[in-house]
Order: C-alpha cells, then sequence, then structure tokens
C-alpha cells in the first residue's frame, strides 16, 4: 500500500510564502556586507571665507568600517572652478581604513551671499552606490547681513506703497538740447510720512563702469562650460562717492505735499547711462552723512536715466532709371 504524505501541502506552500522573502533578504544583507560600505561623517557642512581668499579649502572624511574594501568609481564636482581628490590618491578604501577628500571651492559670489556646491561620489558598493556631498561657503556675518538687508528691502517696499514716483524712467537723445526733465515724488495721503527727508544723486559713469564690469566677470566665471554668460544686472548698493557726471540732480519741495527732482544733462554729444538714486528718510534728515544711507536707515529708490544713440535716418534706394522715355 502506498505511503500518504504527511502534512498540509497548503500549509506547505504558505510557510514557503512566508520564509524565501526572509531568506531572500537575509542573503542581500549579507552580499551587502560583503560588499562593504563607505560612510561619510559629515556629508553637509558649511565654510566661513577669509576676508580676502580667493578660495577656501574644506576635507570631507571617509570611513570604511566593513569587511570588505571599497572602490570610489567617480568623483564629479558639480560646480565650476570646484575641485575635490582624495588623500592619498588610491581609490580602494581598506576596511577599517579612514580617508579624506579635499575640496577647494572659489569664492566668486560667497562675498554677496552663501554659495551652494555638491560634489557627486560614486563607489561599487551595492547599497547607495552613489553620495552627494553639500558644501556651503560664506562669509563671517552673513546671516547679519541678509537679516539688515532683509530689513531694508522691507522700509523701501512699505515706503513704496506710501509713495507715488513718475515717471519710472527719463530718457534724452544725442543731438537733442539738453533740457531738464523732472521726477514727481508725492505722497499717497497728505498725513503720512510727516518727517520724510529725500536726497537725490545720480552714479558717477567710472563708479557704473566699474560695477558692470566686475558683474561682468562674476557671470562669466558662474556659467557653465559652453554657456553663454547671462546679463547681470547691476545692484545699486552702497553710496557713490560724488563727482563729475553727465546729469545734475536737484531736489525741491513741492507744494503738493512731495518733492521735484530735476534731473538735466551736461552733455547730450555721446550716449549715456546712469541712475538717479532717492534716498528717502522717514525719520528726518540724518545727522552725517560720513556712512552710507542704507546703514542709516535711508531707503534707495532708483530711477534709471539714459542718453540714446539718435536714430539713423532710414536708406531711400536709388530711383531706377525711366526706361519707358527713352526712344
Amino acid at each position: 500500500m502506498p505511503s500518504q504524505p504527511t502534512g498540509n501541502p497548503r500549509r506547505l506552500s504558505r510557510r514557503e510564502a512566508i520564509v524565501a522573502p526572509v531568506t531572500a533578504a537575509l542573503a542581500a544583507a549579507v552580499g551587502l556586507h560583503a560588499a562593504g560600505q563607505l560612510v561619510f561623517v559629515e556629508p553637509a557642512r558649511e565654510v566661513v571665507l577669509a576676508p580676502n581668499a580667493r578660495t577656501v579649502e574644506t576635507r570631507f572624511e571617509i570611513v570604511n568600517p566593513s569587511a570588505f574594501g571599497v572602490t570610489i568609481v567617480d568623483i564629479q564636482p558639480e560646480s565650476r572652478g570646484l575641485t575635490a581628490t582624495l588623500e592619498p590618491p588610491r581609490r580602494t578604501v581598506r576596511p577599517g581604513e579612514r580617508r579624506e577628500l579635499v575640496v577647494t571651492a572659489p569664492a566668486t559670489g560667497a562675498r554677496r551671499e552663501p554659495q551652494q556646491h555638491a560634489i557627486r561620489v560614486t563607489t561599487d558598493q551595492r547599497l547607495d552606490p552613489e553620495t552627494t556631498l553639500a558644501l556651503t561657503v560664506a562669509t563671517e556675518g552673513w546671516a547679519e547681513r541678509k537679516a539688515q538687508q532683509d530689513a531694508a528691502h522691507a522700509r523701501r517696499e512699505a515706503l513704496l506703497q506710501q509713495l507715488e514716483i513718475t515717471p519710472a524712467t527719463l530718457a534724452w537723445t544725442v543731438g537733442q538740447t539738453p533740457e531738464p526733465q523732472r521726477i514727481t515724488v508725492r505722497r499717497r495721503a497728505a498725513d503720512t510720512l510727516p518727517d520724510l527727508h529725500l536726497e537725490a544723486f545720480a552714479l558717477p559713469d567710472a563708479v557704473l563702469e566699474r560695477r558692470r564690469r566686475a558683474l561682468a566677470e562674476r557671470a562669466a566665471a558662474a556659467a557653465p562650460d559652453g554657456a553663454d554668460a547671462p546679463t547681470p544686472l547691476i545692484p545699486w548698493r552702497g553710496r557713490a562717492s560724488f563727482g563729475p557726471d553727465r546729469f545734475e540732480v536737484d531736489v525741491r519741495p513741492a507744494p503738493d505735499a512731495g518733492w521735484t527732482v530735476t534731473v538735466t544733462p551736461r552733455s547730450l554729444d555721446l550716449p549715456a547711462r546712469s541712475v538717479v538714486r532717492l534716498v528717502a528718510y522717514p525719520d528726518g534728515k540724518p545727522p552725517s552723512h560720513d556712512d552710507a544711507p542704507i546703514a542709516k536707515g535711508g531707503t534707495l529708490l532708483a530711477i534709471p536715466v539714459a542718453v540714446r544713440p539718435a536714430e539713423r535716418p532710414a536708406a531711400t534706394p536709388d530711383a531706377a532709371p525711366d526706361t519707358e522715355s527713352q526712344p
């Protein structure tokens, strides 16, 4: 008589369904351990830029706590001017070994605001073979300066809600008579800002050109390889020194709860560009002008002014010969 199978076949299949995934997970874990695993002690860090430094260097520590070696296949900095090298340069990290990834970052842009950089590290380990290291480069005290700039921006926006400034730009054309043009600044309500003091001046050409060149160089340095650098916008910060310029600026109170800013070009022989800066002090005229207006609480409003090139007359085609009248 044939022997009967013992146990319930359906119950055995359920047992296999439960045990098989656990067995596979354990096998995968053993395989991962056998392949090794690197640990980046501090994958994200912030470094402070020295006052006159052009670059900053930092070191990311790499540890291999496993019993097997791990090979670093690729190290890819994702910012222009960023370099990353292993010390020592050997790519395989042995079991229990500690290594350092030396990263050098440029100072470009970090003096204005913190710059974010990334380094992508690829290994031959099975679990998480790719790790992205984050580096922030900033100057000392940038958080305080950023808070001051945000406060100044908030004051500026609040002031613009209470003032009406027209027009937004002024322009002349080469060859015209240098007639003055006026900017009108009015309070939206007569009882607002009773102690407001307004000043205005034009930035000298030399200051504009120096800032334009500096920003163009920074934009070119920050552009990816092979890409055209974007045209930078000139930020009007700080206070420019007074000097000879293409424009004369005069501010006088107006009878209708406001001011009239008169801008007169000195010459209209050549094209020119500048900015008339309106410096507003909500609490009255400051006792001294030794410091920049933004440090004294002054709010800056920029009005672009320009002398445009004269339009060339359209070329008229030569008259065609009258062939019908020819004998």
